[in-house]
Parts: C-alpha cells; structure tokens; sequence
C-alpha cells in the first residue's frame, strides 16, 4: 500500500495498481498534476476566511433606528413573582366572588312560581350591582315602559317616509305618541282605565275636527287643483243625487261634486270582510253547516242539492261545497252542505245512513238514472254495483280535526 495523498481536501490511500497509474500520468505531465494539492489550500484559506468574517459580532449602530430589535424576552417562572401580576389575580377573584355572591342572592322565582329567564338574571345582577332592588317597582316598570314607548315613537318618526310638515296624517303617530306618554301619568300615580278611555277623543270627534280643519284651509288657501284622472273609474261622471259618505257633500262648494275615492276625508280599511289566517278556527263553526260522506265520485253540487231537497220537503239548501281532487278535479265522496237554518241542519243530519240515489238535473234530457254509473272505468266501474250509503254529521272546528279529534266521527 502506497503513501496516503490528499487531492482537493480528501486523503486517499493508494493501493500498489493505483500508485503505478499516477506515477505513470506525473511522467507525461507531472507539474500541472503536482499543482493539485497546492490549489486546495488557498481553497481552504478561502473558506477559513469567510467563515471568520461571519463570526464577528455586528458593529454597534451610530443611530438609534439602526440598531438591531432586542430579542423578545420569554416568559419564565420569575414573572409569576411579579406583584402587578399578583395584584390583578387577586382583584379578577375579588370580582367572581362578588358576582357569586350576588348571584346566589337573587330570587329564582317569580310570585307565580315561573323561574326567572337568563335575561332577566342578568338585568337583576346589573340592577343590585348597581346598589337597587333584583326586582323593579310598579313605578319604574311605568317609567321603563314609557321610555321604551317614547324611543320607539321617535324612531318611527324617523324612519317615517310619509311625514309631513303640514300637520298631516304621517305626523299623527309621532304627536300622538308624545301626547301620550307624556299625559299617561304626570303626578306619578297610576291613571284608571274608564278614566283614560274617557280623556280620549271619540271617533266623530277626530272625523269632525279633521273636516273643519280642512273646510278652514280651503277658505284660506282656496281649494286643491284638481288631478288629471289616472283611470275609467276615476273619470267616471258624478250623479247629480250622489251624497260622499266621507264628507257628507260639505267639501262640495270647495272641490266639485266627487265620489268618494276622491275624497280627502275617506278612510281605507282594508280585509274588514276576512279573517286573519292565524284566526281561523278559533271560533265555533256554523251550526247551519252538515258534513256529507259517501257521495259517488261522479257528484255534482246541484245532484246534492236536489237530493237534499227531494229527501226531506223542509230542507232548504243554500250553498254546497264539494272535496275534490287536485289532479282530476273530481268529487272525493265528501261535501259540506249550508242549509237556511239549525232546525235545517239537524233535519238533514237525520238522513244519515240512508243510500245514495241518483237524481234527474233540470235540463237533462234522455238521462236515465244510474246511466253515469254503468258506463266509465276505474272507480265509476267499480261503483256501478255498490250501494253507497250517506254519513252526515255536524261540522267539527278546524282545531279538533287537524289534532286528530275529528275521527271521533267514524267510530260514533
């Protein structure tokens, strides 16, 4: 094994075949090969040197805004040692047991005996944190209602679009939210209802004043101008015996003979003749209505109405309502019957359980009766030899038989 030499920084170690080789190629050119390892070592000065610089500490900055960020200063076992820190541990304990306390002494119930509310807990904390009773007096409930009344008056006012400067009906609910509150209790004793009621302006009252107040302004102001009509029904002429049922005719000499869609005095109220969808069923249903089941599925209101009739001389029917099906927009079998009165309505409960039978319509000609029945397919095929036989009885609320309760009816 021959010397060990270094080439480029590494050592090898030359066995006798390698040895040969490279005394073989120094032979054809042993001077730039023998450069080598001498290249190496500037080399590595080189790299010494780079090294060394970048181990120098940084020079210290002539400027304030050019010296380095200080490190940011870890947490160690030494703060927890710091009074301020100690100081505020103990006041945020202080503050929880204090709250504790005060919870802990608030009443759970009310005099009913309903628990309190998280809200409401938490207006009572505030309330004692605040050095007044849990539970507020008659008095200051009046005072929180008023103030409640009042902001959201003028927030109306606000929002209002319709407000205007003159007086008119877009400024009423402001003025007379304002009235109120203000009139509702002034010596801090509570007002009886009679009284209040009686305080208050009537309905004619208003309606009066309104139209001397507008008589007033036409005398002064002279009347409005007059609207191009917008459509056939405002064009329409005036009938010479026509009295407006707003004005009574005094707005006449003023603005011309008008009807009363014209009429600055008229008042829309609007769905007086329905009722709210959140209503219906509330009340009992007519005791002149009878709900019918059995009827073919061919039916017709006017066959039910003539067989009513036909049954029983007495009867006397007023309206019929057939159950039909959304697609076919045929009779389900079911029907509710409105006769002219209760006497009526227990007469033609007394038909129940008697066989439907077919009835001649006035007009038909060369219709014989079960001829309907005979021919068709599906349910009509299926009918032809079935006798169908009447179930009436009274008509339940809306409330019982959307509950179920109105199945009572097929085990009766």
């Amino acid at each position: 094994v021959g010397p060990a030499v270094s080439y480029y920084g590494t050592t090898t170690r030359r066995t006798p075949a390698l040895f040969s080789l490279q005394t073989a190629k120094q032979g054809k050119g042993g001077s730039r090969e023998m450069a080598k390892p001498e290249e190496s070592s500037k080399k590595k000065k080189k790299k010494s040197k780079k090294k060394s610089s970048r181990e120098e500490p940084m020079p210290a900055a002539d400027d304030e805004h050019d010296a380095p960020c200080a490190p940011k200063r870890s947490r160690s076992n030494d703060d927890d040692d710091d009074p301020k820190r100690e100081e505020r541990r103990a006041k945020k304990a202080r503050k929880q047991k204090a709250k504790l306390e005060r919870l802990n002494s608030l009443p759970k119930v009310d005099a009913d005996g309903i628990p309190f509310t998280k809200i409401q807990i938490r207006r009572m904390l505030r309330r004692v944190k605040n050095g007044l009773d849990p539970i507020p007096t008659e008095e200051e409930e009046r005072e929180i209602r008023e103030r409640e009344m009042r902001e959201k008056k003028e927030e109306e006012r606000l929002y209002s679009a319709e407000a205007e400067a003159d007086g008119s009906d877009g400024d009423a609910p402001g003025v007379g939210g304002e009235a109120e509150v203000k009139s509702a209790d002034p010596s801090g004793g509570g007002q009886p209802a009679g009284e209040e009621e009686e305080d208050k302006p009537s309905v004619e009252q208003d309606h009066a004043t309104r139209l001397a107040g507008l008589i007033e302004q036409y005398m002064r102001d002279g009347p409005p101008p007059k609207k191009q009509p917008t459509s056939a029904k405002s064009s329409k002429p005036v009938p010479d015996d026509y009295v407006c049922q707003a004005c009574g005719n005094a707005l006449v000499p003023y603005l011309g003979p008008h009807m009363i869609y014209d009429c600055p005095m008229k008042q829309t109220k609007r769905g007086c003749n329905q009722i709210a969808k959140r209503l219906r069923g509330l009340n009992a249903p007519s005791d002149h209505k009878v709900f019918v089941s059995g009827l073919p599925f061919d039916c017709t209101e006017s066959k039910v109405k003539l067989y009513f009739e036909e049954s029983a001389k007495a009867l006397q029917v007023v309206h019929v309502k057939l159950l039909k099906f959304d697609d076919s927009k045929r009779c389900k079998g079911q029907a509710f019957v409105t006769l002219d009165s209760s006497d009526g309505a227990r007469a033609a409960m007394g038909l129940s359980g008697q066989s439907w039978r077919e009835v001649d319509e006035p007009g038909a000609k060369g219709k014989s009766r079960g001829k309907s029945n005979k021919k068709g397919d599906g349910d009509d095929a299926n009918n032809a030899g079935k006798e169908l036989k009447l179930k009436i009885s009274k008509v339940l609320s809306r409330t019982l038989t959307k509950k179920g309760e109105g199945r009572q009816r097929k085990n009766e």
